[in-house]
């Protein structure tokens, strides 16, 4: 064991005598180009769900997915990337509009449910989480969140699960 330290504490400082950089650890939409696509289901597109009057549009989602995922220093747009991430939005209808409980049952507002990642690559070595269930709920409480409230937790859940947890950062939370 005293061996193998003493072998990589040389080369380390061989490495740095040379002025060669020591390489970190491969960090996947860091290091790694990644390719982030939104899944609405089979043959729907955006143009298939229109804007909500209480939730917004499912294009502010996917907006916000971006933009949450860029802000945590991800690589996330490359059309084709060695890290794919697969977002599975369930479009729900029939959602209720109302605020507090009892006060109108209206039903006509729709809302994204839940949120399936899926995360794949073929680079060896890289450790991903193979998928994280998300459901749109604000805390303990019945309510939901709008699009882009649901679109960054998301976008944060995605780094959290690359490299947050990794790093002990607090897991993210959905706040209305």
């Amino acid at each position: 064991m005293r061996t193998t330290l003493g072998v990589s504490l040389a080369m380390v400082l061989a490495t740095v005598l040379h002025g060669q950089a020591v390489p970190g650890p491969t960090v996947p939409c860091r290091n790694l180009s990644c390719t982030v696509v939104v899944d609405w289901g089979v043959g729907k597109t955006l143009n298939d769900m229109p804007p909500d009057r209480k939730y917004g549009a499912p294009a502010d989602f996917e907006k916000m997915l971006a933009e949450t995922v860029q802000s945590h220093g991800m690589l996330a747009l490359a059309p084709s990337g060695a890290v794919s991430i697969r977002v599975q939005a369930t479009y729900k209808t029939r959602v209720l509009c109302e605020d507090m409980a009892g006060t109108t049952p209206d039903r006509t507002c729709a809302t994204i449910g839940e949120a399936i990642v899926n995360f794949a690559t073929a680079e060896p070595g890289v450790k991903l989480p193979t998928s994280v269930r998300l459901t749109n709920r604000c805390g303990a409480s019945g309510a939901m969140m709008s699009m882009k409230q649901f679109g960054k937790f998301v976008g944060d859940m995605i780094w959290w699960s690359i490299e947050g947890d990794r790093l002990g950062e607090n897991k993210p939370m959905g706040k209305c």
